[in-house]
């Protein structure tokens, strides 16, 4: 693995812990985490209630295109 591969991994598994502890902050459940099938991935698998929420997190490094929510 390359470093800046690493570093994105990296980058996006921080951005995945915050989107996650955000979540349960607003009282949601999380499920599960990068969870794998055949099909892809799901960075995040949450309830809400009686609701399945699935969660695909973008991480940025700026806020050069924008801020986060």
């Amino acid at each position: 693995m390359t470093s800046t591969h690493a570093q994105r991994k990296a980058l996006g598994d921080y951005g995945e812990r915050l989107a996650a502890a955000h979540l349960v902050e607003k009282g949601l459940v999380v499920l599960d985490r990068n969870w794998r099938c055949s099909a892809g991935e799901i960075d995040i698998v949450a309830a809400d209630g009686n609701t399945v929420v699935v969660c695909e997190v973008k991480t940025r490094s700026s806020c050069r295109f924008g801020t986060p929510m």
